[in-house]
């Protein structure tokens, strides 16, 4: 049975994860190869893993939970050994953004791998398709740069790269998707509303 087989044997028999295999109890290639197909199921299903992590965390008993253990003394003392406050975060990023300068090859490469676990985006994909949208947004066809981030757009249903937009439009597409509104629908809308603003309707 292969590993995403037994998962969903296991959740239809209630379970969500396969919780009975311990790295105590395997040997390191089969610990490697658990934690891969782990991996690989959580990008199979990515959306519903977020919204079951949302509704977990929105449970009462779990807030409850976590206040009662963040108020424990020798939690709040280990926070504040370990630097958790607002003058040590703002040093970690300080930090951060000069490791960030000292080696941008290695966060070029970690950023990469993050977007294509996320969108399928190779560096190669993202690389020729910016150069096939001349290096422009492909719905403001605004050009990409410095001052509008190009954000790599994938569907979030198929899970396939799309193109290549800024910041603003991925913004939009996701509000659009969240609202159930096709993109005339909102068009639609907005023009209707520009035409007659609710306010001066009412003077």
């Amino acid at each position: 049975m292969c590993f995403l087989c037994w998962v969903e044997k296991l959740r239809l028999r209630g379970c969500r994860y396969a919780t009975q295999m311990r790295k105590a109890n395997c040997t390191p290639d089969e610990w490697a190869n658990y934690l891969q197909q782990c991996k690989a199921y959580r990008l199979a299903n990515i959306d519903s893993e977020r919204q079951r992590l949302r509704d977990y965390n929105q449970r009462p008993e779990v807030k409850a939970r976590r206040r009662a253990h963040d108020a424990k003394p020798e939690i709040r003392l280990k926070r504040l050994l370990n630097g958790q406050t607002d003058s040590a975060k703002k040093a970690a990023t300080v930090r951060h953004k000069q490791r960030m300068a000292d080696n941008p090859e290695i966060w070029a490469a970690k950023l990469a791998e993050q977007r294509r676990n996320r969108t399928g985006f190779t560096p190669e994909l993202f690389a020729a398709a910016l150069a096939k949208q001349n290096g422009c947004c492909a719905v403001c066809l605004r050009e990409l740069g410095t001052t509008h981030r190009a954000c790599a757009d994938h569907c979030h249903d198929t899970r396939k790269p799309r193109g290549i937009l800024c910041h603003h439009c991925n913004i939009l597409e996701g509000m659009l998707r969240g609202a159930a509104l096709t993109p005339k629908q909102w068009a639609e809308r907005m023009d209707n509303y520009l035409s007659n603003p609710p306010a001066q309707a009412t003077e």
